[in-house]
């Protein structure tokens, strides 16, 4: 009789290390292997070092396409290849940024707001709120929010009805059951056209009635007004929100058909410093080989900024390409991605990184 062999085992410390490189979707999956391994994917320590590794991994990094019936995420790696899936919920549009692989999911005529991770497929639907009187008309506004110190995420909702009396709440996912009004008053209408930034426990989003910036402390849940230089006062519609490498930033979005783009970083908060850093467009493209790319021009707008990267992107002939620049080294790397569902008009292109949390 043959004598059973023993399976080997991998040390702990080899399987964890293994699975931080893991994509989303098999992790999901080998949650159902052991108690070990469903114990191991919702740490939060994993998750937390999972995600920052899903910056640099292959596939880990996707572009996330709204249409008019359909979402698509588009894979990006080195050759510019593509992969694309439709997420199967219609009619969605992702508001404000990506805060740790999850976004904010709300329409101005449709109830209720939700919270979706796209890697893991899971919905979080937040209680209804809205009056339902017809005498006073009022509009909704939802920013989702992490807060790094006490572990929470948060979503700020703003009220404005037809006098412009402003009203805030605040729901803390998995605490909260209710929405709780907000103590601190502050009454500004926000432009939810342009971006909303959620940067290490604030949300910024722009004041253009009064040329400022408004961010709300999400630990201690009130507001504080950050004034801007009179250089960037003079063209205050130009610019869009964004973060650069931890800090909130300005970016004229329409320098793209100039040639140079006005970017302003807020290198002091307190003392409410402002640097300018100016992007200049190059009149001929490189990719990662260093082969000139000349035909197909400058980029026709901004998309998103991740890891110190602000992204632009051009749409012609069925391609998508794409234009990374580097703050901190001041150079551009360029990538085309062929196969993009571009056919038709896309509401937006945000930068998205995979992740396991589940807010």
């Amino acid at each position: 009789m043959i004598p059973m062999r023993k399976i080997p085992t991998l040390p702990q410390e080899l399987i964890v290390e293994i699975f931080l490189w893991l994509p989303v979707m098999s992790l999901m999956r080998f949650r159902c292997v052991s108690k070990f391994f469903d114990a191991l994917v919702l740490d939060l320590d994993f998750t937390h070092v999972h995600h920052l590794r899903s910056m640099t991994r292959d596939g880990g990094t996707r572009f996330l396409m709204g249409k008019a019936e359909d979402l698509y995420a588009v894979d990006l790696n080195k050759d510019g290849n593509i992969s694309r899936w439709n997420f199967d919920y219609h009619d969605q549009y992702f508001n404000g940024p990506c805060v740790n692989g999850s976004y904010c999911i709300w329409k101005y005529d449709k109830e209720p707001v939700r919270i979706f991770n796209p890697s893991i497929r899971k919905m979080i639907v937040l209680p209804y709120q809205r009056k339902n009187s017809h005498l006073i008309k009022s509009l909704y506004y939802y920013s989702l929010g992490y807060e790094p110190v006490e572990k929470k995420y948060k979503v700020l909702m703003q009220v404005h009805n037809s006098s412009r009396l402003a009203q805030n709440f605040i729901f803390t996912l998995s605490i909260d059951k209710l929405w709780r009004e907000i103590k601190d008053i502050i009454n500004f209408f926000p432009c939810y056209s342009m971006k909303v930034c959620s940067i290490k426990g604030f949300i910024y989003m722009m004041d253009y009635l009064k040329n400022s910036i408004v961010a709300f402390d999400l630990r201690a849940e009130n507001f504080r007004v950050i004034e801007l230089g009179d250089d960037i006062c003079k063209n205050i519609f130009d610019y869009d929100l964004i973060e650069v490498k931890g800090k909130i930033a300005l970016l004229d979005c329409w320098g793209s058909f100039t040639g140079r783009n006005d970017l302003w970083i807020l290198e002091n908060s307190e003392k409410e410093e402002w640097k300018s850093h100016g992007i200049h467009i190059p009149s001929q493209w490189k990719d990662v080989e260093g082969i000139l790319k000349p035909k197909y021009g400058p980029p026709q707008g901004f998309c998103d900024s991740r890891n110190g990267e602000i992204i632009f992107i051009a749409l012609k002939n069925n391609i998508l390409f794409c234009y990374f620049y580097d703050v901190g080294k001041i150079s551009w790397r360029y990538l085309e991605i062929h196969g993009a569902p571009i056919e038709d008009e896309i509401n937006g292109i945000n930068m998205y990184v995979e992740s396991l949390y589940l807010c």
